[in-house]
């Protein structure tokens, strides 16, 4: 949920949990998916809808930016429950690392990587070359060692690469060839 001001709960510390039952019943969080998102209508009033270009991926995390930006605050209220399906998971072993990534197939690759980069655009700066883009190259050497169709994850990052940098957004993964 989204409050557009102070929030009326006292807040625990925000914290990182691995499992249902560890979710404090109300917390302040940073970013929070759309899935069971809830926002007050004087935030859409103060920085307008998500945005639609991003079609697909991280649109969540950019209008969570957004309204940090405007002073709302993120309230994950731990409590409710949705059901939704899940993205298989898999831990990927590079040297010195070991990471937990969603499988994504080459199209939305392409939007993970796009959007990623217009994010990091927009709100953050020089990580963009120092975070931003080292984390992708991580995340597509990951992806060309532990999922399929090795040659379209590469396809699929470079053009999201090229239209991320270039600030392209839209609804694109077609124009690139990447098909679902």
């Amino acid at each position: 949920m989204i409050h557009p001001g102070k929030s009326p709960w006292r807040l625990r510390t925000a914290c990182v949990v691995g499992r249902v039952k560890d979710v404090p019943a109300r917390a302040q969080g940073t970013l929070h998916p759309f899935l069971g998102f809830l926002l007050h209508r004087s935030l859409v009033a103060k920085i307008g809808l998500p945005d639609a270009s991003f079609f697909i991926l991280s649109d969540d995390t950019e209008y969570c930016l957004r309204a940090r930006a405007s002073g709302a605050q993120i309230v994950i209220a731990g409590n409710s429950r949705i059901d939704h399906p899940k993205t298989e998971r898999y831990v990927a072993h590079l040297p010195f690392m070991r990471l937990t990534y969603l499988r994504l197939p080459p199209w939305k690759r392409y939007y993970h990587t796009r959007n990623k980069l217009i994010i990091a655009r927009r709100y953050y700066g020089f990580r963009l070359l120092t975070q931003t883009i080292p984390g992708l190259l991580v995340r597509l050497i990951a992806a060309v060692c532990y999922e399929p169709n090795k040659l379209k994850q590469i396809w699929a990052f470079i053009a999201g690469m090229v239209d991320g940098l270039a600030g392209r957004a839209g609804r694109r993964h077609e124009k690139w060839g990447i098909n679902p």
